[in-house]
């Protein structure tokens, strides 16, 4: 997956945050705040990893089922992609 250039990611007061930046202002005029399992699905997003490898990291990670992770991953997602903020 390629994440759109047009977002840059804040860390303020534990809060994980994208910011629509250049064109990307016109089309979100606001602020995504990201939970935990959000805020570590884009962190790895941002290292390369595949979905794959992002269910398995969320395995070691969080305290639940494979198939809710893998669940709960597709849809965070399927949201970013439908916001534009990555692409497949």
């Amino acid at each position: 997956m390629r994440i759109n250039k047009d977002y840059v990611v804040r860390r303020v007061a534990g809060e994980t945050m994208l910011i629509p930046v250049g064109k990307s202002v016109i089309e979100h005029n606001g602020i995504f705040t990201l939970s935990e399992s959000g805020a570590f699905i884009y962190d790895r997003l941002c290292e390369g990893k595949t979905r794959d490898e992002i269910v398995e990291a969320m395995k070691i990670e969080f305290d639940a089922d494979e198939a809710t992770i893998r669940s709960d991953a597709d849809e965070f997602l399927r949201g970013l992609i439908e916001a534009g903020i990555v692409s497949e």
